[in-house]
Order: C-alpha cells, then structure tokens, then sequence
C-alpha cells in the first residue's frame, strides 16, 4: 500500500473517531434535563456540587492533555479570558436554574438559537456582516422561539422565568464566543474548569448541609458532573479537531431534541404543543444555516 493511500485511510479513520467524539460528546450533554430532575436537593445545594464534580473532572482531563501535548497546564489567561470565565459561571448557574423551572425542550430550544445570538454581536464587533441565508434563518428562529414563549406565558410564572433565564445563559454563551472569536488563544477547558470551581464557591454559600445528601445523590451529583460537563466537554474538544466545524455543529445540535427525550422518557415530561411547534421552526431554521455554511466551505476549499 502506498504512503498516499495510507495516509488516506488514517485521515477517513480520524474523521470517523472525530464524528464518534462530537456525536457522544452531544449525548452527555443532554442529559442535563435528566440529572436536574433526578437530583431532588435544592438548587443553590445542587450547583454547588456538580460544579465542584465538574471541575474536578475537567481539572484531571486537562492534567492529561498537558501531558499528552507536553505542554503547561495553565496558561495565562488575560482579561479576555477572565471575562470569559466570568460569563460562563454566570451561564452554568442559569443554565441549571433554567432546567429546574421550565420544560427541558424549553431551554434547549432557546439555546439552539445560538448562532442567530452571536451573529450580531460579531457584526457590531468585527465588522463581518452576516449572509442573507443567516439573517433569514435568524428570523424565522425568532419566530419558532416566539412560538414557543407565547405557549410558556400562557402557562406558569416559574415556566416564564425559566425561558428567561435560558435566553440569559445563550445570551452569555454568544458573548463567550464573539470573544474567542476576537481572542482565540484563550484557554477555553481552563476557563470552564475555572468556572466551576468559581460558581461552586459562590453556590456552596446557600447550599444546604452536607449530612442532608444521600449516598445515592452524591453518586448522582458525581455523575452530573462528569457527564455532562467533564466527558460532554473532553469529548467535544478532541473529536473537533478531526472533522470539520460544519459537522460538529451539525452533531452538536443533537443535544436539542436528545434532552427532552431523555425526561420524557424517564419522567414522562411532554412538552407543550407550542414547544413543539416552535422547536421545530428552530431546529429547521438551525440545519438550513448549517448545511449552508457546509456548502460554502466545499466551494471554498474546490475552488
């Protein structure tokens, strides 16, 4: 076999390992609707721990890809990526608290809508106007959201307030991603390793005493933070980096309809017409800004 064709086959082996990667990294991602309703403590008592467990999770995965890479475990971060830090320990406790007080497929689909989030910011910031296929998917994004929240005011206070909040952790997570846009040597893995341990103090402040948690919550709580924030994470930056970064979006937005799946599922959780009808509208509008930007990238790199 020849060097060429070698070379070949470990290039298609990688992308299948990259796709095998961003697709289970997309599954433990999701199941942060099913651990937020498994897990029955408190919420302050509830993000305290799974940000320690997450952290700790992703404090030994950065030990091993410092030592995989041969390189530093901590880099200096800067103000980009302290502000960072910041906004994604403000997203992580809204993310959660969002979970705990609307329908999971509320919050997922407010979150799908994140590239239609960013797209702005990026404009005013970087001066990079969006396509017209963009700006087209982000209205009618708007309008399966509008769908959705029209059906979430209609119903309970708490359900109003967690789209709100849900609007608020997207909205950090937009702003997260315009500034590793403009400053791409922030250190991500350490910044949401940092965030963890940051929202976890703050959070360990209101939480409730050690000797009211169960053996069996403290498993669940471990397993809340290695799933869907350590391994979701690892995951995702290993995989990325064999496929292109159309394919991982598109693998990405599988968290969407994966984690009402899972509550409904296991906690028979049915989501509203209007979440439904919305979700759809998003999701649709979602793969057509993708599968567009997939096809600009092939007739970039044909040309």
């Amino acid at each position: 076999m020849t060097d060429v064709a070698l070379a070949a086959g470990e290039a298609r082996a990688r992308h299948r390992l990259g796709l095998v990667m961003v697709t289970a990294s997309a599954i433990f991602w999701s199941s942060g609707g099913f651990f937020t309703r498994l897990i029955t403590l408190d919420l302050w008592t509830m993000l305290a721990w799974r940000g320690l467990f997450g952290g700790l999770f992703i404090l030994l995965f950065m030990i091993w890809d410092a030592k995989s890479q041969k390189r530093r475990l901590f880099r200096p971060m800067g103000w980009p990526g302290l502000i960072v830090t910041m906004l994604n320990t403000g997203g992580m406790m809204a993310f959660v608290g969002s979970l705990r007080l609307t329908a999971v497929a509320d919050v997922t689909v407010i979150y799908a809508t994140l590239p239609f989030m960013t797209a702005p910011i990026v404009w005013l910031w970087f001066k990079e106007r969006p396509s017209v296929r963009t700006l087209l998917a982000g209205v009618v994004a708007v309008g399966g959201v509008a769908i959705m929240v029209g059906g979430a005011s209609r119903g309970s206070d708490s359900s109003l307030a967690g789209c709100t909040l849900a609007f608020l952790m997207t909205m950090t997570m937009a702003v997260t991603t315009s500034i590793t846009r403009r400053y791409p040597g922030v250190p991500m893995i350490q910044a949401a390793g940092l965030s963890c341990f940051i929202g976890s103090a703050i959070c360990f402040t209101m939480a409730g005493p050690v000797d009211a948690i169960t053996p069996v919550d403290f498993v669940n709580l471990a397993l809340f933070g290695l799933f869907n924030m350590g391994l979701g994470l690892a995951l995702y930056m290993m995989g990325a980096k064999y496929i292109p970064a159309a394919e991982a979006a598109l693998l990405s937005i599988l968290e969407t309809p994966l984690a009402p799946l899972w509550v409904w599922i296991f906690f028979a959780e049915v989501p509203r017409d209007a979440t439904l009808w919305g979700g759809a509208v998003v999701l649709a509008a979602v793969l057509w800004q993708i599968l567009g930007d997939a096809q600009r990238s092939r007739a970039r790199g044909g040309s």
